[in-house]
């Protein structure tokens, strides 16, 4: 993502600043549940987040010893921060998630099930200024699934054109 975050409004009324969407999500699974969680940053990361430089087309979330952490997505450093031992050594170092222990129990038991995985869906900061990740779980789609969703995307594109002219 180039250029300034955007700024989304909630329905609540809270703004948000969106620091980063994995496009792709919605499209190569089925997301059946979403959590909000808290990521644990240092202090050079965070400027790095505020400065759009988050990466979570390839990211997973994974629950190990009853913590749950968020694995491969890539903050890359931005010039100016100082980065001192392990943050300069990897921007794709594991982070854990900030959940309650009844959250972490509750993702566990979904994760557990046949072929379901947590995707972090997009990125942004709260109103409080913290940086949160919405994490969504779900089960692959399948190719014939992916054709299925191009195919009612399309349709609905050409009905949206049709009204229009016809409007």
């Amino acid at each position: 993502m180039q250029g300034f975050p955007l700024i989304v409004v909630s329905r609540q009324g809270e703004s948000k600043m969106e620091i980063a969407k994995n496009k792709k999500a919605n499209f190569n699974y089925e997301i059946v549940s979403r959590i909000e969680a808290g990521i644990q940053l240092t202090g050079p990361e965070v400027k790095a987040l505020r400065a759009g430089k988050l990466n979570i087309s390839e990211a997973y979330v994974s629950v190990e010893h009853g913590e749950a952490w968020l694995v491969n997505a890539s903050v890359e450093p931005v010039a100016g921060a100082h980065m001192s031992g392990l943050e300069s050594a990897s921007p794709r170092r594991s982070r854990k998630l900030l959940l309650r222990k009844k959250e972490i129990l509750t993702l566990a038991k979904e994760l557990d099930q046949q072929g379901m995985t947590a995707v972090p869906m997009s990125a942004h900061f709260n109103a409080g200024g913290f940086a949160k990740i919405i994490v969504g779980v779900g089960k692959g789609k399948k190719l014939h699934d992916k054709r299925a969703t191009i195919k009612k995307r399309e349709w609905d594109k050409q009905k949206r054109r049709t009204l229009k002219e016809y409007s």
